[in-house]
């Protein structure tokens, strides 16, 4: 579902993403999967090429798990309307100001942003 989800994204919208979250993206499939991060690092800037890439200084607070405040505060500079994620933690926040965050599965049943 997560992958259909990104498929979907780079055809009718734009992924806002930080150093940091990518570099966590590389942490979780080495820990995860075993998949090397030079690996991981070439298949995800193939993916995230069209991405915009935004600059965030860890200020943002404001979800239960402050690992996931990297992931509030890159969607807000990166003027994001939606975050889609399975993190629990910021699911169970519904929305933060006027940034939606929903799932996989509802973005896709809804066809994008």
């Amino acid at each position: 579902m997560p992958r259909r989800a990104l498929e979907q994204t780079l055809d009718v919208d734009l992924i806002a993403i930080c150093h940091e979250i990518e570099a966590e993206i590389v942490d979780v499939f080495e820990r995860k999967f075993g998949i090397s991060p030079a690996e991981t690092l070439v298949h995800l800037r193939l993916y995230l090429a069209p991405a915009v890439y935004v600059e965030i200084d860890g200020t943002e607070q404001g979800c239960r798990d402050a690992e996931d405040d990297m992931i509030l505060e890159c969607a807000k500079k990166g003027k994001a309307n939606l975050i889609v994620t399975g993190d629990r933690d910021l699911l169970e926040m519904g929305a933060v100001e006027e940034i939606r965050i929903i799932t996989a599965r509802a973005y896709i049943e809804s066809g994008g942003a």
